[in-house]
């Protein structure tokens, strides 16, 4: 921890966190022996200064970027793609519950790398204020647990969502306290910081326990997490190790200088990463799958009513769009001479006849009722319906000539062309396009 004293000193009113100072040297001094002292401000105490550099004025700030580039590569690259991909959520993703655990975890993202950037002086590269820099590094570090335990909220099952909520709470309850005491009464946010890391680090604890001695099933994602956490935790105790061989042994210093904090925050925001880019892969591949479910006949693998209904609602009265109804001959004569196996099996070979008819060339098909089928085009001239029709003719003869079924296959049909210049509603089109089928039936 470093005191900034000065011109500026009544103004800063003790210790601020990890700061910058620079100090202005004249320039004939270049060349020449200079004595720098660090004098400690009546009743303060210095515990740590580091990276004492002379460098010309222009590049000062730069040399914060020492030793911490792949900190600063990662923790902007962190911040940044994280309000992109929150901003897309609220914009597009409404506010369900995997997009609040989505908020939840990026905004602890930004959190982490602010903290980050705070801790290592980075953010002096963009805000030349202490008070900000310093402020914004311990409200980050604050807010940490407070996301992230929300995040967990809504991870896990309703046993631990409890606890995690509980943890939350109590983590947003802090950093309101330490928030309010820091702008009320002598009390600064840097009194606060070790109970703060002591309630990180158990709250870390906790995670790691409840992951390895959860006796219920657990999802990829959670499992993602729970390695990513514990590795991370691994880290971070080693780092601890490290931290005391090199203040207090000076042999190990050179040998222990390198830090392992962001290597631990990298493998820690990766594992939650990937545990919820998993979790969201399943929640769509889950909703696809209902939605095909939803929009498909159970007998025929092509589009059900409700599917052929909302292919009709779509159709705009200024669209050229053309619509084919079929209603299969003699199906309650099949179910009552060779039984509704065969029915079926009719219904089953007329629409796969309509499918390969239509489908393949940028239709639509689907299952209207139960032995009726509607077809069509979203932009078709009627040459477009003939040559369907005429593919349509020809699988039903090959299913005639090869005896699928022991009787004739015979399918009624008649469609409608949608003129834009005189436009019917789409109801009234397949309306027509039925009567056209009737009166073909009946000849």
């Amino acid at each position: 921890m470093i005191y900034e004293y000065g011109k500026e000193a009544d103004k800063s009113s003790g210790r601020l966190g990890n700061t910058l100072i620079t100090v202005p040297i004249a320039d004939e001094m270049f060349g020449k022996e200079i004595d720098i002292r660090c004098i400690v401000p009546l009743g303060g105490s210095l515990t740590k200064l580091e990276n004492v550099r002379i460098m010309p004025t222009t590049y000062a700030l730069r040399y914060v970027l020492i030793n911490h580039e792949t900190d600063f590569v990662f923790c902007l690259s962190l911040v940044a793609v994280s309000f992109i991909a929150m901003m897309l959520m609220l914009v597009f993703g409404g506010f369900n519950e995997l997009v609040r655990e989505g908020l939840y975890l990026f905004i602890f993202f930004i959190s982490t790398g602010i903290w980050v950037l705070g801790n290592n002086n980075i953010l002096y590269l963009f805000i030349n204020n202490p008070i900000l820099c310093s402020t914004l590094e311990y409200i980050a570090m604050f807010l940490m647990p407070v996301w992230f335990c929300a995040f967990l909220s809504l991870e896990f099952n309703q046993k631990y969502k409890l606890l995690y909520v509980f943890m939350s709470i109590t983590y947003g309850f802090i950093f309101l306290m330490v928030v309010s005491l820091n702008y009320t009464t002598p009390m600064r946010y840097y009194h606060f910081t070790h109970i703060e890391r002591i309630l990180i680090f158990i709250g870390l604890i906790i995670t790691v326990a409840v992951l390895i001695f959860n006796r219920e099933k657990q999802t990829k994602s959670e499992m993602i997490i729970k390695i990513g956490t514990i590795c991370s935790v691994a880290v971070m105790a080693i780092e601890v190790v490290r931290y005391e061989l090199k203040d207090t042994f000076y042999i190990f210093r050179q040998m222990f200088s390198t830090s392992l904090t962001v290597f631990g925050i990298m493998i820690f925001v990766f594992s939650l990463f990937y545990g919820y880019y998993t979790k969201i892969s399943y929640e769509l591949t889950r909703q696809k799958k209902l939605e095909r479910v939803a929009y498909t006949d159970g007998m025929t693998g092509i589009a059900n009513r409700t599917a052929v209904i909302e292919f009709l609602n779509n159709l705009r009265p200024s669209d050229q769009y053309g619509i084919v109804f079929f209603d299969v001959n003699e199906l309650k004569k099949a179910n009552d001479i060779y039984g509704h196996e065969t029915g079926d099996k009719l219904i089953t070979v007329v629409a796969e006849a309509i499918s390969s008819s239509f489908d393949d060339n940028d239709g639509f098909c689907g299952r209207y009722g139960g032995d009726e089928f509607v077809a069509g085009f979203i932009s078709a001239s009627e040459e477009d319906i003939k040559s369907c029709i005429e593919l349509f003719d020809r699988e039903i003869k090959r299913a005639n000539d090869e005896k699928l079924l022991p009787f004739e296959v015979r399918v009624a049909y008649g469609y409608y062309i949608n003129d834009p210049a005189n436009p019917l509603e789409s109801e009234k089109g397949i309306k027509e396009a039925d009567e056209k089928c009737i009166t073909e039936k009946r000849l």
